[in-house]
């Protein structure tokens, strides 16, 4: 018997890259789950839409450093509410620094876009319109 064809060669080579191709998705899924996770934990109420009972979901598109460090942020599609939208961008600023992404997200930045909902049935904590909790 001679040595492997190219093919054998190929598909063993691809049989072994694709546990680390699986490891790479799930870290990557991880990471933006932590991302998320964060944003949550920052998430507050504006005092002023709550009074209104404003709603909405705001995307936000916002980059990172690979040290999870925010670099810019912008609203890409607005609540409707002035409020709201300020908030997101406060939400975002105040989660940082996140952790930083995985070897397997390449660049020196990350973009992300997430929507975040609000909805004043759900908040307990309003958040005054300069974004502070209240005393």
């Amino acid at each position: 018997k001679g040595p492997p064809s190219d093919r054998a060669f190929a598909d063993a080579f691809k049989a072994w890259e694709q546990p680390a191709q699986d490891a790479g998705q799930i870290e990557k899924a991880t990471w933006k789950r932590l991302i998320v996770d964060r944003l949550e934990q920052m998430k507050a109420y504006p005092s002023d839409a709550r009074e209104r009972k404003e709603a909405g979901v705001v995307q936000v598109f916002f980059s990172l450093n690979r040290k999870g460090e925010l670099v810019s942020s912008r609203i890409v599609k607005s609540s409707g509410s002035p409020s709201l939208d300020n908030a997101a961008l406060e939400i975002i600023r105040r989660g940082q620094p996140f952790a930083p992404p995985p070897i397997y997200i390449e660049g020196e930045k990350i973009d992300l876009t997430v929507p975040i909902r609000f909805n004043w049935r759900d908040f307990s904590l309003p958040i005054t319109p300069e974004g502070k909790l209240p005393d």
